[in-house]
């Protein structure tokens, strides 16, 4: 399979989009279905192939691009099964979607800095063109999304001149160089919205503005890009510690604080976007503990900490873009896109695909989400024994951060999963935007129950970021078939065990006859009144359910008074714009006084750029 077959495949629903957006969504269906077979087929083959034009435009498939095409290939194809009912629009934002996707699988298959740079820019400027074009778009919501893209860009831009002056070559090679990485972490981590970019909320506002299936690009497969960027240059460098704490504790920062954000919202994309965030947090985690178990030379906690990424990114990925996708029908029937003011409604199959997805993304056993959550949990329980005491010390407040974070995050999916499914079958939508959300969520359902295959087909691509693979951490015992039990490897044999399969048949098999034996009964009993803090009224709403949140927390939103609907920005939001505003005043002011007219001040101002040029070059 030459990598030139997938370009060709999803260059094709751009040029239907010119012609009619419902083809081109039809046509993005049935190519993402493709390329989600050939990937899988191929994925456990360990076979690559490459293709080279003139020396600097590469791409490359191997495992690893396996992997992420069919991650991506099954979100695309869900977004696109969704778009068909979705858009009513014109052919901008069928083209614009279609060309973000067209961009990503460019990066994905990139093998050199020429053509992963275009793929970005390129997977930036539509995703502009998504927020910019929507109907009633304001002005700040795709001028955020285009100044942390193009910081992003700027970023990878100053990572590739490191690499090409050391090894003379635009293609994908080893190298040595701490800065580098760095940088590249920083540029690729922006898409996730990380500290310290996390301060600025320019995720959740641009995200959040978007169209809905703009927002499943960019929330969902996007960042998943960006992982996959991260994984791709970990292989290619030596392990610096200092760079794999780094990430973890930036991880850490940033989950805590975005899970916070997400249980106190009542936007619907808002909270997804922090959501957006918080895995994302999750995610750099575990790359960061790839990076420090390799510097130990521990290959097999180096596997293990990459099966929790690619795991935590399938679902991550796939669930979150079934929650936008709920949060989409959501804002089209509530006010403002409010979860409080949502009247109900909601369709069993979207309620059902909802719940899943938010399940998942809650972290609980055995969806996907809540195995990647163990896997997580694990390695950093296993790296308090490293003999490095800052490293356990930075294990134990790292793991307090992630246990915190899927607590917080437990307020804000069971928010929107419990407030989001209320009534039934009275929201008028296309099938498409039901069967959408439906699709994602029996897919992280099923992606968390038989996980360990996962893990197993993908042994390929954990082998290239991490020397080894999972395999042996693959096993049975008991009543537990053979692949059906995951492992994780301790100092002194297994650490500890789960099996996503046992677990999901147990509770089957409990829930079944638990219901057989007493079915649904509805016994009603009289409580105090408790509405979150703020005066009872006739109902219990999203905002009263997350009101303690908001009072636990409530140095975070300063300007927030009891018993207030509203939620403001964060405090770190509020300062970044008054210093905004107060640096465009200044520089107003210094401009006025300095650029008044008068000829000396301007020979001046030429003289000493001039001497400042000729100092830096001579230097």
């Amino acid at each position: 399979m030459t990598p030139m077959f997938f370009l060709v495949l999803f260059s094709i629903p751009p040029l239907f989009a010119l012609v009619d957006r419902r083809c081109a969504y039809i046509s993005g269906a049935v190519v993402s279905v493709i390329s989600a077979l050939i990937s899988g087929v191929l994925l456990g083959s360990g076979s690559t192939s490459m293709l080279t034009f003139s020396g600097t435009i590469i791409f490359r498939l191997d495992a690893l691009t396996y992997l992420f095409l069919l991650i991506g290939a099954i979100a695309w194809f869900a977004a696109s099964v969704y778009s068909i009912s979705y858009d009513r629009t014109g052919r901008i934002n069928s083209l614009t979607f279609s060309i973000s996707i067209l961009a990503m699988v460019m990066v994905i298959v990139s093998y050199s800095f020429v053509t992963l740079l275009i793929g970005w820019e390129l997977m930036s400027v539509a995703g502009y063109l998504q927020i910019g074009y929507r109907r009633n778009a304001g002005a700040l919501p795709p001028f955020l999304f285009l100044v942390f893209s193009e910081l992003s860009t700027l970023l990878i831009i100053a990572m590739a001149a490191v690499i090409y002056s050391a090894t003379g070559s635009m293609s994908y090679r080893p190298f040595v160089s701490v800065w580098a990485l760095l940088l590249g972490v920083m540029g690729f981590a922006v898409k996730l919205g990380i500290t310290p970019f996390l301060l600025t909320d320019w995720l959740p506002v641009a995200h959040g503005s978007a169209p809905t299936n703009g927002s499943v690009l960019f929330s969902g497969t996007m960042t998943m890009a960006g992982v996959y960027c991260i994984m791709r240059f970990i292989s290619l460098t030596e392990p610096y510690m200092g760079i794999g704490v780094l990430m973890m504790a930036a991880g850490a920062f940033s989950l805590v604080f975005a899970s916070i954000f997400a249980a106190s919202s009542e936007h619907v994309k808002y909270l997804s976007g922090y959501s957006t965030i918080e895995n994302g947090g999750s995610m750099l985690i575990a790359l960061g503990a790839i990076v420090v178990s390799l510097y130990y030379h521990d290959i097999k906690l180096a596997a293990f900490a990459a099966g929790a990424v690619i795991v935590y990114v399938f679902a991550h990925t796939v669930g979150k873009a079934g929650l936008f996708m709920f949060a989409g029908l959501i804002e089209r029937h509530a006010p403002g896109g409010r979860l409080d003011a949502f009247g109900g409604g909601m369709p069993d199959t979207s309620s059902a695909g909802g719940a899943l997805d938010a399940i998942s993304l809650a972290g609980l056993l055995p969806f996907g989400g809540g195995i990647g959550e163990w896997m997580l949990l694990e390695t950093l329980f296993i790296m308090v024994t490293f003999s490095n005491y800052g490293i356990s010390v930075l294990s134990v407040f790292v793991g307090a951060a992630v246990s915190l974070g899927g607590g917080l995050s437990l307020v804000a999916m069971s928010k929107i999963a419990g407030f989001g499914t209320r009534g039934g079958r009275d929201l008028k939508e296309g099938r498409g935007m039901h069967a959408g959300v439906m699709i994602t969520g029996a897919a992280v359902l099923l992606l968390g129950i038989f996980s360990s295959y996962l893990l197993l087909s993908s042994g390929n691509a954990i082998r290239i970021v991490s020397g080894t693979t999972v395999a042996g951490l693959i096993k049975g015992l008991l009543v537990v078939p053979q692949g059906l039990l995951i492992t994780s490897p301790g100092p002194d044999g297994v650490f500890g065990l789960v099996s996503p399969f046992y677990l999901a048949l147990l509770i089957t098999v409990f829930s079944s006859t638990a219901y057989m034996l007493f079915g649904f009964r509805s016994v009603r009993r009289r409580v105090p009144v408790w509405s979150g803090g703020t005066s009872a009224g006739g109902s219990y709403d999203s905002c009263q359910y997350s009101n303690p949140m908001r009072f636990m927390f409530r140095h975070l939103f300063p300007a927030m008074e009891k018993g207030s609907s509203e939620l403001p920005a964060n405090a770190a939001w509020s300062y970044a714009k008054r210093m905004a505003s107060r640096y465009c005043d200044c520089s107003a002011e210094f401009g006025r006084w300095f650029m008044n007219s008068s000829i000396n001040r301007y020979m001046l101002y030429i003289v000493i750029a001039l001497i400042a040029v000729l100092v830096y070059v001579a230097i």
